[in-house]
């Protein structure tokens, strides 16, 4: 199970609830599920490069559809991913994958891939 913890956005403030909040909080949700499948826990700034990489690393193994819509320049990504610094995610799953390092993460995308060719094959 995914939990997604806002309460660290600087913009998401549960008292101060400004009126397009439910649309910050589906932006911070897909944030969310983002960090999920690229392995990471937290937007920091000291994260928000690796995020980016992650991101196009994906979109670069899985043919170019990229995750966000319209396809938005890396400065647009990482202006993206600092406009929510704070946002912090806990996967309860016992049985996900660590893949907290950039070697790991690139290695799990690849086996993947691999089962995906070796599945492919078989038909």
């Amino acid at each position: 199970m995914l939990e997604i913890h806002y309460e660290d956005l600087k913009q998401y403030k549960i008292d101060h609830m400004p009126p397009i909040m439910p649309e910050a909080r589906k932006q911070a949700d897909t944030l969310g599920h983002l960090l999920m499948s690229i392995g990471v826990n937290e937007i920091t700034e000291k994260t928000v490069d690796e995020i980016l990489f992650r991101t196009k690393f994906l979109d670069f193994c899985w043919g170019g559809r990229s995750y966000f819509v319209g396809d938005p320049s890396n400065k647009d990504l990482r202006q993206l991913f600092k406009n929510h610094i704070g946002l912090r995610i806990v996967i309860t799953n016992r049985g996900f994958k660590n893949i907290s390092t950039r070697h790991k993460f690139m290695v799990n995308q690849l086996q993947t891939i691999e089962e995906r060719i070796e599945d492919q094959m078989k038909k």
